[in-house]
């Protein structure tokens, strides 16, 4: 029998956007629970399901056909009783699968669902280089959601190029264990994994959760743990209280209001945090110390956050201080404008587990993105956002570029009231003013310029009034 064509991946999100259109207009919506893009990846995954089991003589869908054809009607309790059997291995950690598959009423499908069926004999999963693509298109086709939103037929570049440079420079081997506890529908951690990796996740909305456990499945991860709640909370890592992670990736919710000692409301789970005071004020900075206290000594751990994060005063200020001092800041990329489909300004923060020994002589690197420089150096093949191998390579060797990357130390940024921001090292104050930057650090620096300006006039007359004392006692 001969194979068709492999179907590139712009085909393929083009077919699962039509997937979802064709759930979301029809009459019977409840039956996916107005959730079609939930509901297009679960029968992706049923799909996939019955093509990995190449022995079994039918599959779930021509089951599903036969009973419609029989009984004008599909049963839920078949797809039901057959993720029961595939996913027995590891009943506990597919909880969430098993429950949602009760909550998508297939037996409410109306007759039209016969076209979604062919449509999705389109996809063949035995192929494994399909599979790959597969799950590349839906890495895309999330990353431009956000999670948020109904899927849109144009998925941009930007959001999956950002996706890719923090998996690159996480620099994931074969077998580790990798974390991620806010870990959305599972765009990182799909990008991330290795073979024969172990993937923890913890995500509070039931439906990324789901959508995650699916995604990593197809990326070939076996019995991920994904499990649903919010990290400052209730941490799942409670439960894995003396297990610590090879790496762990993540970029958690962009809302420092949200972020506070409110959260953590049980005094057990200050131990999964590195430090053990000021929650309050911490803003971003609380998700790296729990990165940090997780980690193994030789581990690797990538945050997402705000640049804001970087200027700050306060608590945030003294966090990003003591991280550093301890040397668990191993480097600082800051993004261009538009990575994302959010027009909050983004950093990558590259953590280890430094030491409890604090040094005052510690540098970090450095890497200004966001610049006309930055961003022509770092553009990738295919007007691409970031050149991800050239990144990871530069920040591995910590290559130091003119106006692009630099290693600063503690003390020069002491200068800058701990500005960890890497464009004021980088660049001019002329150079930020035409660019347009209007971000924390142009305060900073503006502070910095009328203070020197005071000392200098203070200097100045110091020096005239001693000038005079000196003539007329001569």
């Amino acid at each position: 029998m001969m194979r068709r064509n492999r179907m590139k991946t712009s085909e393929i999100i083009s077919i699962i956007t039509h997937l979802e259109k064709e759930l979301s207009d029809w009459k019977y919506y409840n039956a996916v629970r107005g959730r079609s893009y939930v509901a297009v990846v679960y029968l992706l995954f049923l799909k996939y399901l019955s093509d990995i089991e190449v022995t079994q003589e039918k599959n779930i869908f021509v089951e599903m056909e036969e009973r419609f054809n029989q009984y004008s009607e599909y049963n839920n309790s078949i797809v039901h009783a057959f993720l029961l059997e595939k996913l027995s291995e590891d009943r506990e950690n597919d909880s969430i699968l098993i429950k949602y598959s009760e909550e998508i009423h297939f037996e409410k499908m109306p007759i039209e669902f016969g076209y979604i069926i062919i449509e999705l004999s389109k996809f063949d999963f035995t192929i494994e280089d399909e599979k790959k693509d597969v799950v590349l298109a839906l890495v895309k086709i999330f990353s431009a959601l956000y999670g948020t939103t109904p899927l849109k037929d144009d998925i941009g570049q930007n959001d999956i190029s950002l996706i890719q440079s923090a998996a690159e420079l996480l620099e994931v081997e074969d077998n580790m264990e990798i974390y991620d506890f806010s870990c959305g529908v599972g765009n990182l951690l799909a990008m991330s994994v290795k073979a024969g990796c172990k993937i923890y996740g913890e995500e509070d909305d039931i439906e990324k959760a789901v959508i995650a456990s699916i995604l990593l499945r197809m990326a070939g991860v076996k019995n991920p743990i994904i499990e649903v709640g919010d990290v400052l909370q209730n941490p799942m890592t409670v439960r894995y209280k003396e297990k610590l992670f090879d790496r762990i990736i993540s970029a958690p919710p962009i809302k420092d209001k949200n972020i506070s000692a409110q959260k953590l409301v049980k005094m057990d789970y200050i131990d999964e945090f590195l430090f053990r005071d000021s929650f309050s004020e911490s803003g971003a900075w609380i998700y790296a110390r729990h990165i940090i206290q997780k980690l193994s000594i030789n581990g690797k751990g990538i945050l997402i956050a705000p640049i804001s994060i970087l200027s700050r005063e306060g608590v945030t200020k003294d966090d990003r201080t003591r991280l550093a001092k301890r040397e668990s800041i191993e480097a600082i990329i800051q993004l261009p404008p538009g990575i994302t489909s959010s027009a909050i300004r983004l950093c990558l923060i590259i953590l280890r587990k430094g030491h409890d020994d604090y040094r005052e002589n510690t540098k970090i690197f450095l890497v200004d993105l966001s610049s006309r420089k930055g961003n022509d150096y770092f553009k990738g093949k295919n007007n691409q956002s970031i050149d991800h191998e050239k990144l990871t390579s530069i920040v591995s060797s910590k290559e130091e570029l003119d106006g692009i990357s630099k290693m600063v130390s503690l003390h020069e940024m002491d200068n800058t009231e701990m500005n960890f921001t890497p464009a004021i090292y980088m660049r001019t104050i002329t150079e930020m003013v035409s660019q347009g930057e209007n971000t924390e650090h142009m305060r900073v620096i503006h502070k910095q310029l009328l203070d020197q300006y005071y000392q200098s006039e203070k200097d100045l007359n110091i020096a005239i009034s001693n000038y005079y004392k000196i003539k007329r006692d001569g």
